[in-house]
């Protein structure tokens, strides 16, 4: 079924560190600004949770282990979260994923959500350029920070940056 745009569902994806995380935030205040009703989540690595915990702007934080799944690829336990994590993604049935990372796991993340648009930048903000043919909707921008290249993914959504906010709980 298809929300109408004013219920929209996105799915921010920023894994980590903490400086990415940290210039990652002006994309949810401009989403939450631009669209009140809209719900957005992210997804990030366990480690990171705290610095999106308690933000006004997410419906939802849902994390992943992939130095646990990277570290013991084949324990059961590490496929049991795996499992985990892309069943809740995929159980929210998002409308966008945002690839704010740019790498071939956060391209392949967004993807296995199971988004019906998977947005990531252009070239050269990709990290691994090959994640590229995971997007369904590649955005250029010549934005010199990373801060103005996240915020043409938001606006490539329709979001009117007024402003930019860091909302740190």
């Amino acid at each position: 079924t298809v929300r109408p745009k004013s219920q929209r569902r996105i799915l921010i994806v920023r894994l980590g560190s903490m400086g990415d995380i940290i210039h990652s935030l002006p994309v949810v205040a401009a989403l939450k600004e631009s669209f009140p009703d809209w719900e957005i989540d992210w997804l990030v690595e366990s480690r990171w949770r705290d610095l999106l915990q308690g933000n006004p702007h997410l419906s939802r934080i849902v994390e992943c282990n992939t130095l646990e799944w990277r570290k013991h690829p084949l324990s059961p336990g590490a496929w049991a979260s795996f499992r985990a994590t892309i069943g809740a993604l995929k159980e929210r049935r998002y409308d966008s994923a945002l690839d704010l990372q740019g790498s071939l796991k956060s391209a392949v993340a967004s993807t296995l959500a199971g988004a019906r648009e998977v947005i990531g930048f252009e070239k050269p903000w990709l990290r691994e350029p090959a994640c590229a043919t995971l997007y369904t909707r590649r955005v250029p921008t010549s934005a010199v920070h990373i801060v103005n290249a996240n915020l043409a993914l938001a606006r490539a959504l329709g979001a009117d940056i007024a402003s930019i906010r860091f909302p740190l709980p």
